[in-house]
């Protein structure tokens, strides 16, 4: 016997920890899923991470290449201005000009040129050789070339004189933009320049040549191109693949690194505007970015991959973490929850099978059954008593839907009333209103007092009848469903009266008598129970014919007559109306045409009357609709001229006049609705003009509308189109730059949201008449 216990006990183990592992891989399998998704979708996060990090960076080099191009727009203007001032091309055919009285000639022309540099700062100087008299002259110095080498400023890798003189007789140094190289200034003052050359007009006479050279510090470029990481490397090359710029000088040299970056394909080996492709330098891995230009310079830049994939390398560790976070967090839930949840079922099992096993030979199976249930409830005891205490807000909108014809299936009735304890089989059900009848005085200055008796009566309903189906549905009335065991129609109406005697005289003797009861017909099943209310609030008709009973009746008449439209009915229409939802207008109509015309085939008169009755709703809504006078002449007019037509003619009439003011009022509403909206449009454009991609298009997805309707609104509102207010805003705001800073036409067209100057000066003479030349110094 002990043996066998054990070896039972030893079974029931097994089972226990079966029972456990199958929770737990439930569980588990349960928290994988999400994972398994979340994981996917990170995954595609990253992509997208490192398309918008690359995609970020060749905008910036394509802005870099915009600013850079400006400047060398202005640069070339600036040597053509000098290069074309006649006093410059006369003075070239001078000789010995540094001899008395010839002097003067130099100081009269210095006193000419300009200072470029309250023009343009970028410039570091501007110098005009001229080869005749071998003088460098700019608006402050004048050297003879020997000076200007030996005192003022040269190349630091020429040696001598001679090399000095070889470089600047080069042809290709007499004519565009050169390498950047290093100069000593003053003496030993050591300046990295970029020098940009333009020759002196021939005009004929090729004896005398002369060439203005600009130099630029190569700061500027530092700054006009994108902010680079320690290890990048960038770079600006001409026309013929010479490096014209370099932030890292030791890459320079390296002719491997000179072929890539003169490489223009794509990695289809295309010829291409912007190029991306991944290279491999010095053992590290770069990403190239180039971008050729329009104006014959090409800028590249090598990106190393371990800064460039620097945000995508922490979201996969961040992302990591979270993973195996929750994986950890998940797990150990899983188990806990599995033994919370295996080991009450695995108690409730002994239990049933202790309770089966001491029964065992004087019980019969249903005993054991009744046994194991009250078990198990009094071990759900908690969850029992919270099921109850939601069977009350269950109950009401159990009640609202039969009440008023909501329900939605007859297989959702039964399920609903089955839980509630209803019993439907061989039953007959009539609904009862208990109307409160008080002077409208006392309705409007003592609601409280309402209330009160209201509570009172469905206090002693609940004691006369426990757990019935009752109640509040408006209008100073409470609204019980009777659930009787069918019988004759008159011992029914019998039992009913004694039910609402027995309540009346538990309510206080002064609220009784304000309590007026009205009966529907009575129904066979839980579906009918709106019919038995509708007949029930018309009830009140029959009043002098039941003085003497305690429920009023209602009482078919002959034939059949149609209901009309309830209150409920009207307070619906009214609603759809009000709030401009045209859907719900359409079903609402569509339900009392069905209801009330289509399914009843009254006569013309009674169609007459319902049609006059829609009419007369509308009146109402009308009139609360704060309209303008001329909008309810309209109305009315529309209205009248259903007089003396036929009534389907007027059923039409009517029916189209509810939804075109329907939708005038849905219409009112998100004009509205806009206009409220308008104040922060305007200010989102005042405050994000500077971008470039501001547009109709991505004001109206920040504002969640469409396109059509807040270009017709701004429009409406505003008096100027969205295209037209955006670009005055960006003009009047370059105005005030123009005015008030020295910064370049370039720098002003990229902080107003232009992508070139060329098109910002192209939009400014358009809107203001001037260029941005001639209203810098107006």
């Amino acid at each position: 016997m002990f043996i066998k216990e054990i070896e039972m006990e030893g079974l029931k183990k097994k089972k226990d920890k079966k029972l456990l592992r199958q929770y737990l891989v439930t569980y588990i399998i349960v928290l994988i899923i999400p994972l398994i998704i979340c994981s996917s979708y990170y995954i595609r996060v990253l992509s997208v991470i490192t398309a918008d990090d690359m995609q970020a960076k060749q905008e910036e080099l394509h802005h870099s290449a915009v600013r850079i191009n400006t400047l060398m727009d202005e640069v070339r203007s600036l040597a053509e201005s000098l290069a074309g001032q006649t006093d410059v091309n006369l003075f070239r055919f001078q000789k010995n000009v540094v001899e008395y009285p010839n002097t003067y000639e130099v100081i009269d022309l210095q006193k000419k040129l300009l200072n470029v540099k309250n023009i343009n700062r970028s410039v570091f100087a501007y110098y005009i050789f001229f080869d005749k008299s071998q003088l460098v002259v700019n608006d402050e110095i004048v050297y003879d070339y020997k000076d200007f080498y030996n005192l003022y400023l040269r190349r630091e890798k020429d040696t001598s004189y001679e090399d000095w003189q070889n470089f600047l007789s080069e042809d290709s140094m007499k004519r565009g933009i050169h390498s950047e190289e290093t100069y000593l200034y003053l003496g030993e003052k050591k300046r990295e320049l970029l020098c940009y050359s333009k020759a002196l007009p021939l005009n004929g006479d090729d004896s005398s040549n002369g060439v203005v050279r600009i130099f630029l510090k190569k700061g500027i470029l530092n700054e006009l191109m994108p902010v680079m990481g320690t290890d990048g490397i960038q770079y600006i090359l001409d026309s013929s693949g010479n490096i014209l710029y370099c932030n890292n000088t030791d890459d320079i040299l390296s002719g491997d690194l000179q072929k890539i970056i003169k490489n223009d394909k794509d990695e289809d080996g295309k010829d291409a505007d912007k190029v991306i492709h991944s290279v491999k330098v010095g053992g590290t891995d770069y990403m190239l970015l180039r971008e050729n230009s329009s104006e014959d310079y090409t800028y590249v830049m090598l990106l190393p991959k371990n800064q460039l994939y620097q945000r995508r390398l922490t979201s996969i560790l961040m992302v990591s973490v979270c993973i195996l976070l929750a994986g950890v967090v998940g797990i150990l839930l899983s188990f806990h929850m599995s033994a919370r949840t295996a080991t009450p079922l695995n108690e409730l099992l002994q239990q049933t099978s202790r309770v089966i096993e001491q029964k065992e030979g004087h019980q019969n199976a249903f005993e054991r059954l009744s046994d194991t249930f009250r078990y198990l409830t009094g071990v759900n005891k908690e969850i029992t008593d919270q099921l109850e205490e939601q069977k009350v807000y269950i109950r009401n909108a159990f009640v609202y839907k039969i009440l008023f014809e909501n329900v939605i299936s007859e297989k959702e009735t039964g399920r609903t009333a089955e839980y509630m304890g209803i019993y439907q089989q061989g039953r007959k059900f009539c609904v009862l209103v208990f109307k409160m009848l008080l002077s409208e005085e006392i309705e409007t200055e003592q609601l409280a007092l309402l209330n009160t008796c209201l509570l009172s009566l469905m206090e002693m309903l609940e004691r006369e009848l426990p757990r019935s189906l009752y109640a509040n549905t408006g209008e100073n009335q409470v609204s019980l469903i009777m659930n009787m065991e069918a019988q004759d129609e008159n011992t029914l109406r019998k039992q009913m009266e004694k039910v609402v005697e027995n309540v009346k005289r538990g309510v206080p003797g002064n609220i009784a008598e304000r309590i007026f009861i009205y009966g529907g017909m009575i129904v066979d099943s839980l579906g009918e129970v709106h019919e038995s209310y509708q007949t029930a609030t018309i009830a009140f008709q029959n009043e002098l014919g039941e003085v003497e009973s305690s429920i009023i009746w209602y009482h078919a008449s002959e034939g059949q007559m149609p209901l009309f439209p309830s209150s409920e009915m009207a307070a619906r229409l009214t609603k759809v109306m009000t709030a401009g939802d045209e859907q719900g207008l359409h079903d609402t109509l569509k339900l009392v045409m069905t209801k009330y015309i289509m399914d009843n085939r009254i006569s013309p008169y009674l169609q007459q009357l319902i049609v006059t009755e829609l009419q007369g709703i509308l009146l109402r809504i009308i009139g609360n609709l704060g309209l303008e006078t001329a909008d309810y002449d309209k109305y009315y007019e529309l209205m009248e001229k259903n007089q003396h037509i036929p009534v389907l003619a007027q059923i039409t009439n009517t029916l189209n006049l509810y939804q075109d003011i329907c939708s005038a009022i849905n219409e009112r509403k998100k004009s509205e609705n806009c206009q409220d909206l308008m104040p922060a449009i305007v200010g989102y454009i005042d405050a994000n003009y500077g971008d470039g991609e501001l547009s109709l298009a991505k004001v109206a997805g920040v504002f969640n509308i469409s396109e059509p309707y807040l270009s017709s609104m701004f429009k409406q509102s505003m008096g100027i189109n969205f295209s037209s207010y955006v670009g005055s805003v960006r003009i009047d705001k370059a105005k005030e730059m123009l005015k008030q800073t020295n910064m370049s036409v370039g720098d002003i067209a990229l902080a107003t949201g232009y992508y070139s100057a060329n098109s910002f000066c192209r939009a400014f003479k358009r809107m203001t008449g001037l260029s941005t030349t001639e209203y810098r110094k107006s």
